[in-house]
């Protein structure tokens, strides 16, 4: 379980991608400040599991931060953290983690359910 189930794909994968620096073929296209937002042919997606219980309680997290408060982690004291971001909407401050496209996840959510596209 756990990283048991990601060593084989890792390893199979790993000369693919060491061949890019001795100019093998394009394989998948990622910015440096994050992931690749597709999983390149035949590589085998290890993180839909997690995307499906994200999305199964994505709403309950979102109706508990409206109702009650955000995580005292998502917006801690200035000494505790220094790299802070604005929500571009409700101008909050909150660490990385809680914002998408410069959205908290409550605007973001706000938008979503209005039919917008954030």
């Amino acid at each position: 379980t756990g990283i048991m189930r990601t060593l084989p794909p890792l390893v199979e994968w790993l000369e693919p991608i060491a061949q890019l620096q001795r100019g093998g073929n394009r394989i998948f296209v990622s910015g440096a400040r994050g992931a690749a937002a597709f999983v390149p042919r035949g590589f085998p997606d290890l993180l839909q599991p997690y995307r499906a219980v994200v999305a199964k309680h994505r709403n309950a997290m979102l109706e508990e931060f409206s109702e009650q408060s955000w995580p005292r982690y998502s917006r801690p004291k200035p000494h505790e953290e220094t790299n802070f971001h604005t929500c571009r909407v409700c101008q909050n401050r909150y660490t990385k983690l809680w914002l998408h496209r410069e959205l908290c996840f409550g605007c973001e959510a706000a938008f979503r359910s209005d039919g917008r596209c954030p």
